[in-house]
């Protein structure tokens, strides 16, 4: 029998609407964890008796109509896995990977990533955060032009921990790592994610720099950008995609097509646009291509700022 948990809170504080009782109701665990049974999450308005009734959805009742009700304090918790073991990445170039955040009893907050330990030449977007809210984030890692193949004791030497505020403590996890890295061939194609000011000779393959490029967008702003990309044998068309934005900025103005570099061609310019609501951030994203092999740029760091008000929009 389809069931539902619901339970009755007093009334809000009056304030000229209509006061009613207000149902909390599930009709089976929305996160489709716990089969056809139901879950609610309930916190208290107040200290004082509450109460707690279990029945049948269509009114329906019986001798067999048994339930089970467990009611406990809620736990918030979260575990994280990384996904995309053993990449074998190609000289020069970036492949993606990504983390999968399970959350518990109710917990919503920041997840945040932190890599180390990769072999000498490579390197990797961190730290990486798992959104408040969201349940996955995507990297990068990259091999220089010039990286050795890692050996036997550096291959599998990656340490992947995740941190957050748990009911107000810092928590820490620590997760499996990328296994054994492997350096592969060089890439039939290169990929670089620019910012506007920066010329086409500023970009070598993967020269994996101290410092990444760097753009800042406002929230409501629309900001130019470069894709560029360097053949190696992949003469035709190619598609991106830019990956790891922060929740709120997109790629703009793409057209039917999506974003693509013609075959006769090496750049395009992009529009970035951040709606109004996105809080100020820093975040790592890159672009990846979807022809050769899903290559993918060194990260970017995009720092999405508030305007500094001029002092003509003080004076107003």
């Amino acid at each position: 029998a389809a069931r539902h948990a619901e339970r009755l809170l007093r009334p809000l504080v009056a304030s000229g609407l209509p006061i009613f009782t207000l149902y909390y109701a599930n009709d089976d665990d929305g996160e489709r964890k716990l089969g056809t049974d139901s879950k609610l999450h309930f916190t208290a308005a107040a200290d004082g008796a509450y109460l707690i009734r279990v029945s049948d959805s269509r009114g329906a009742n019986g001798e067999r109509f048994t339930y089970r009700l467990v009611v406990r304090e809620a736990k918030p918790d979260f575990t994280v896995t990384l996904n995309g073991a053993n990449p074998e990445v190609n000289l020069g170039s970036g492949k993606a990977f990504s983390a999968s955040a399970e959350r518990s009893d109710g917990f919503d907050g920041e997840i945040t990533l932190d890599i180390a330990g990769l072999p000498p030449g490579f390197s990797v977007s961190t730290p990486l955060v798992i959104q408040a809210g969201h349940s996955s984030v995507t990297g990068t890692i990259n091999a220089a032009m010039d990286a050795p193949q890692p050996n036997e004791t550096n291959a599998a030497m990656s340490k992947v921990t995740a941190t957050a505020l748990v009911n107000g403590k810092t928590v820490i996890r620590e997760l499996n790592n990328f296994g054994k890295i492997k350096l592969g061939d060089k890439p039939k194609l290169y990929v670089a994610l620019q910012p506007d000011s920066a010329s086409p000779s500023a970009w070598q393959p993967s020269a994996n720099p101290d410092k990444p490029f760097e753009i800042t967008i406002a929230p409501g702003q629309t900001i130019p950008a470069w894709l560029r990309i360097k053949r190696n044998g992949h003469d035709e068309l190619v598609t991106f995609t830019v990956e790891s934005l922060p929740h709120g900025v997109i790629v703009d103005n793409i057209g039917l097509s999506g974003v693509l570099i013609p075959k006769d061609q090496n750049e395009r310019q992009i529009f970035l646009n951040a709606a109004k609501w996105v809080p100020e951030m820093d975040r790592l994203c890159y672009a990846i291509e979807n022809q050769a092999g899903r290559q993918t740029s060194l990260p970017v760091l995009l720092h999405v700022r508030k305007p500094v008000p001029t002092r003509a929009a003080i004076a107003k």
